[in-house]
């Protein structure tokens, strides 16, 4: 008797909470070979030999080749 009431609350409750937005809970730095600068943004895909990254303040990601990166970190932020 108690039960089915209870399970009701919840449901009502998890429906009614909404979600949070979506965000990146990291980010990644890409170290390129030398001289270029390391790149920091959200890392959008990896596949076929190339790394997209999303860098902040910038409208298109950025495609980098996987020969020329040298090393990834994961960062808290950029």
């Amino acid at each position: 008797m108690f039960a089915l009431p209870l399970l009701g609350t919840a449901l009502i409750a998890w429906w009614w909470a909404g979600t949070e937005d979506p965000s990146p809970p990291a980010f990644v730095e890409v170290e390129l070979t030398a001289p270029a600068k390391p790149i920091c943004g959200t890392l959008k895909s990896g596949d076929n030999g190339h790394l997209i990254v999303q860098v902040s303040g910038q409208e298109k990601p950025i495609t980098l080749g996987l020969g020329d990166v040298q090393n990834l970190r994961v960062k808290a932020s950029c």
